[in-house]
């Protein structure tokens, strides 16, 4: 923006003005991605696609790891990186990675946990025969 200096316009340095120019796009590019990342991301599934989506993982482990079948994750990777969404992290052999790390911490919610199985719900390891023997001698 122009000055006033000695009753002159002294106008900005070149570099002043690319600074404050790329904030304002940054500004601008970050809401348009949040805008287009919630229209493409709006089930479950996909949420928790996409928080796991960091160029950690491929695809095969994104599905493991979000309780997803395969065939949804490889067109919802692919769509989102037509939209400039996700990059190939191609170092890492083709993991997705989000472009803008924006992912809601309700999101994380919808990654399918393990099951853990309680010691009380585990099989009983059979008995040996010693074992079966002396419980049958108690009265």
């Amino acid at each position: 923006m122009a000055k006033k200096k000695n009753n002159k316009t002294v106008l900005p340095k070149p570099e002043e003005s690319l600074v404050e120019i790329k904030k304002l796009i940054n500004i601008v590019a970050i809401q348009t991605a949040v805008e287009r990342i919630e229209k493409l991301v709006w089930t479950e599934k996909k949420k928790a696609i996409w928080v796991l989506c960091d160029g950690k993982l491929t695809r095969k482990q994104l599905a493991q790891k979000s309780g997803v079948h395969l065939n949804t994750v490889k067109p919802f990777v692919e769509e989102a990186m037509t939209y400039g969404l996700l990059e190939e992290e191609k170092a890492r052999g083709g993991h997705p990675k989000r472009v803008v790390d924006y992912a809601p911490s309700e999101w994380k919610s919808y990654i399918k946990k393990k099951e853990v199985v309680n010691k009380s719900e585990k099989a009983e390891t059979p008995k040996s025969d010693e074992e079966k023997a002396s419980s049958n001698d108690e009265p």
